[in-house]
């Protein structure tokens, strides 16, 4: 049984694919084998405990096998070749050596975006700021290290993905303290900043569904902020148009004042030639041109000043109504056509004739 059980685990051991055995697996085939030449099954039982001289036999007939302890005490010690142990040792350290390529990457990348100061939306997406490390490292993992696109669009089109991934890895990165934070029930962890695409999603969605649970349930998902924070915005918004109103007016936030503006105007005609004068247009169109100065670009995003506490579902009127100018009823024009009468067939290619000439 003996000789058995030790041409048993080195055929197990030295196999190509190198197995691990361990010891209760040998003590319970070494078992079999015995009752398989004969020994009593009460003998077996009796002894049940095998482990003391197998352990010594294999160590003392089997050059190459190696006893190793399992990690957790209460388990059983792991057998296998020295082939096997230098293998799993030098994959061990190529793996070591290319987790720690990634480390050191992640903990660059890491501590830069936890260097970025907190972003609230203020009115303009210009002032986000994205790590380059961040920005390098996710272009270089979709389309390769060093590598450009070949044409324009494409070059476009990538830029737009890796710029949507950065920001929702800003978002999920969380501090030290939020990671050692133990909470007490099951909500959502506390974001100390915002993005562009889940500020923007959130706007898109409710003006075009105006839904609470649409927006509620994206933010559920972390691809939109939250419901009172659109309301917040869009009131944001509605104030800086209502504080743009001149003499009932409403001038953009572009045009700046005390500078020079210059007008183009135009007629738009559509004359479809109705005796009735019906379904013509004439209406004049005006664009106002101003030279922009580096000061009127920095100013030409409206910059909210965010009220927490006003989350309105719609603008209210001001105290003060703005006036319209009073403009009177148009007087219809008085429109007085010639009687129709015949005319002769000699007197048609006359004038066709006369018309032609004109």
């Amino acid at each position: 049984s003996d000789m058995e059980i030790i041409k048993w685990v080195s055929a197990e051991i030295l196999c190509p694919s190198g197995v691990v055995l361990d010891t209760s697996t040998v003590h319970q085939r070494y078992q079999e084998i015995l009752l398989e030449n004969g020994a009593s099954v009460d003998y077996v039982c009796q002894n049940r405990k095998f482990s003391k001289h197998l352990k010594t036999l294999l160590i003392e007939d089997v050059p190459f096998c190696e006893f190793v302890a399992a990690k957790n005490p209460a388990k059983p010690d792991n057998i296998c070749s020295k082939k096997t142990i230098t293998e799993a040792v030098e994959d061990h350290k190529y793996d070591i050596a290319e987790v720690r390529v990634l480390y050191e990457a992640a903990h660059r990348v890491r501590e830069d975006i936890q260097n970025l100061d907190p972003w609230l939306f203020e009115g303009s997406y210009d002032t986000f700021v994205v790590p380059d490390s961040l920005k390098t490292l996710i272009k270089w993992v979709t389309i390769g290290p060093f590598k450009r696109m070949k044409t324009e669009s494409r070059s476009i089109a990538i830029d737009k993905d890796v710029q949507i991934i950065c920001e929702l890895i800003i978002d999920a990165c969380l501090t030290e303290r939020q990671v050692n934070y133990t909470p007490s029930g099951k909500g959502h962890l506390r974001k100390r900043s915002e993005t562009p695409v889940k500020v923007g999603i959130g706007l898109l969605v409710h003006n075009q569904t105006r839904s609470k649970k649409l927006v509620t349930d994206l933010n559920d998902l972390n691809f939109s902020i939250t419901y009172d924070r659109v309301l917040e915005i869009e009131t944001g918004f509605a104030i800086v148009a209502e504080d743009s109103m001149k003499d009932g007016v409403y001038v953009p936030l572009t045009i700046e004042d005390n500078e020079p503006i210059y007008h183009a105007i135009d007629n738009v005609d559509v004359e479809n030639d109705d005796w009735n004068g019906k379904g013509e247009l004439h209406g004049t169109a005006m664009m106002v041109l101003q030279k922009r100065t580096t000061a009127m670009i920095a100013n030409s995003s409206p910059q909210l000043l965010l009220n927490r506490k006003k989350k309105l579902r719609s603008i209210r009127s001001t105290e003060e109504e703005q006036l319209l100018p009073h403009c009177a009823k148009p007087t219809p024009p008085n429109l007085n056509y010639d009687t129709y009468h015949t005319m002769e067939a000699a007197e048609l290619p006359k004038m066709q004739d006369e018309n032609w000439a004109l």
